[in-house]
């Protein structure tokens, strides 16, 4: 529903040039023209959708809604140095009325807001407007945001309510009234741009605002040129006050370093110009690896890694250790914030360490090292002496040689095939199979983490007492056959006794 081209110019009537009651849905009315007669040019109450549209009207009062929400787009209120433009009182608790791109000129009071309790009525916002009269805003109990508005004249606010300002002009900080609780917060927008060979990119901003009073309020803002509103001028009606002294923002884009621009003086300069911020490269890590080349299969080795970063301390870095046995296939991997490490290779032969260094923005550096694995020579008796064309040792008289062909790997004196623990220097045998060495005897320099048996036969008796007998009636099988032959001689020795007395 619409309606438009009202005409009321020389209208000066008892009555207002249009009545507006309980228009609840969709009901636009626009191009209206008119003058305040004996009453509100327009005027309503208990209206949840009001929507006026190129509305220009003269006199005063020149609009007056009670209990009302809605729009007032495209809106000029002309006085005659008297009245008031334009009413509000009371609002709705649910919503409230938006003022966009109003002017209101010439009036005694430009807008006038009054309501009977702060807690019942919503916020109402005026936007892109301009407002030039002797009292610019008169409001009472009644909530306000204003938006990037010209502001000529008083502003006179009351009530324990607030008023917030976004992007005033001019300064009106010296314009304001406060009583009984108001209080009010003058914002301004700060424009946020992080540019690259001059293409701006997407970034996260953390700003740090800082104020007279010691205070310090902390906020963020993310996006391609993003704007932020950062409180400027805070005041209440007691007369506490404080101002903006300074603004830090760091910025953070992908793939760059962070860079902070710190605003100070702002009280003076305000923050009209946008921050800009000129994003560097991120140099990649330089490192030096610190690995021996030739090394032992499944022997561990250490690698360690120094490096320096534009950006981040060596503890920041990530460091990765990658090994490609000689036919390419990756056989170990390793990633850590540790700048050392240690690591094994089961199988000999030639291999390639792979170590990369990344900061915390991805950039990485990598180098490659040739690793020469010999096999295992567990007692590393693979020496010039060693005839390879036999693997013995005739200097020492022993086995030698890597593992695979070394018939004794500790060099304890016994074969592998024989030796319960054929990498042990210091023991070889283990007679009841309890996984406890007979004897230990370590050659010098050589320990182990084993202990001996006390039992070589686990048949219960301590090796000390083994052969001894003890003071119970029990007796051991030589004392059984000499008491057997005792009593065979002591009955031959009767036998031939009664014999003789025969004969």
């Amino acid at each position: 529903v619409e309606l438009t081209g009202l005409f009321g110019t020389n209208f000066d009537g008892a009555g207002s040039v249009l009545k507006l009651d309980y228009i609840n849905d969709e009901f636009i009315i626009k191009n209206i023209t008119g003058n305040a007669g004996q009453s509100p040019a327009i005027a309503g109450s208990n209206n949840r959708a009001i929507n006026l549209q190129d509305v220009q009207l003269t006199g005063a009062p020149a609009i007056d809604f009670d209990y009302s929400s809605g729009i007032l787009s495209d809106i000029t209120l002309s006085g005659e140095g008297i009245g008031t433009g334009l009413i509000s009182h009371h609002g709705r608790f649910s919503d409230n009325i938006v003022l966009s791109n109003v002017k209101i000129t010439g009036y005694n009071v430009g807008v006038d807001l009054h309501a009977d309790d702060v807690d019942a009525v919503s916020r109402l916002s005026i936007e892109n407007s301009i407002i030039e009269c002797s009292t610019a805003i008169s409001v009472e109990n009644y909530p306000l945001s204003v938006f990037h508005t010209s502001i000529i004249g008083l502003i006179e606010f009351s009530g324990a309510t607030n008023l917030k300002m976004y992007d005033i002009i001019p300064d009106i900080t010296q314009n304001i009234s406060l009583w009984d609780g108001a209080s009010v917060e003058i914002f301004e927008s700060v424009n946020l741009v992080s540019k690259l060979d001059d293409m701006v990119k997407f970034g996260d901003y953390d700003l740090f605002a800082n104020y007279s009073d010691g205070s310090s309020i902390s906020s963020l803002a993310s996006g391609i040129a993003p704007s932020i509103n950062i409180m400027a001028y805070a005041l209440d009606a007691t007369g506490g006050e404080k101002s903006l002294t300074s603004l830090t923002v760091n910025a953070n884009s992908i793939g760059h370093p962070i860079q902070s621009i710190t605003l100070d003086d702002l009280m003076a300069e305000g923050l009209s110009e946008a921050i800009t911020f000129v994003l560097q490269i991120n140099a990649a890590p330089q490192f030096a690896i610190y690995s021996p080349d030739l090394i032992m299969q499944q022997t561990e080795f250490s690698s360690t890694i120094n490096a320096t970063d534009d950006l981040d301390l060596p503890t920041e870095l990530t460091y990765t250790w990658t090994i490609f046995d000689d036919g390419g296939n990756q056989v170990y991997l390793h990633a850590s914030t540790n700048s050392s490490h240690t690591m094994t290779i089961n199988s000999p032969g030639i291999h390639i360490l792979q170590v990369t260094v990344a900061d915390t923005l991805g950039a990485q550096s990598e180098k490659l090292v040739q690793l020469e694995v010999k096999l295992l020579d567990s007692d590393q008796d693979f020496t010039q002496s060693c005839d390879e064309s036999n693997w013995f040792d005739l200097a020492n008289s022993r086995s030698c040689g890597p593992d695979v062909y070394d018939d004794d790997d500790d060099n304890d004196g016994f074969i592998d095939s024989r030796d319960k623990w054929p990498l042990d220097p210091c023991v070889w045998q283990d007679t009841d199979n309890d996984g406890a060495p007979d004897n230990i005897n370590c050659p010098d320099g050589e320990t182990t983490d084993l202990f001996e048996d006390q039992d070589d036969d686990g048949d219960g008796i301590p090796d000390l007492l083994e052969g001894q007998t003890g003071k119970s009636d029990s007796f051991d099988s030589l004392t059984l056959i000499l008491l057997v032959l005792g009593a065979v001689g002591i009955f031959l020795f009767l036998g031939r006794m009664r014999k003789g007395m025969k004969e």
